[in-house]
């Protein structure tokens, strides 16, 4: 049996809540969204969206994307809201040391 994920969105357009419905309950977005809201008794801000997005995520309504919660503080989303450090990763061939972001010194760190 198929079913759709939806998640609520709070005001701030953070996900708060996943959850899963059989295509019998919530087919598409409006009749899911309407199926949610009468089983909670509220008109929360459901949407229909991938699998994997859970709560923390961040929903971009001008793009219609989702986006994963900030890996972090230092770090900005781009125009192609993708989170971006502020400084880039080393430049390295594929037999390099893997390199992991150091928020204390703002730069990249060898893996050990």
């Amino acid at each position: 049996m198929s079913h759709n994920y939806f998640v609520k969105i709070d005001e701030n357009n953070i996900v708060v809540q996943s959850t899963r419905l059989e295509d019998s309950v919530g087919p598409d977005e409006a009749t899911g969204v309407a199926y949610l809201n009468k089983i909670y008794k509220t008109n929360d801000n459901w949407k229909l969206a991938p699998s994997e997005i859970t709560p923390g995520y961040i929903y971009n309504p001008s793009s219609d994307v989702f986006i994963p919660p900030q890996p972090f503080p230092s770090w900005t989303l781009n125009v192609n809201n993708e989170w971006e450090p502020p400084v880039a990763y080393p430049n390295v061939a594929d037999d390099a040391p893997q390199y992991n972001w150091d928020e204390d010194t703002q730069s990249w760190i060898i893996q050990s």
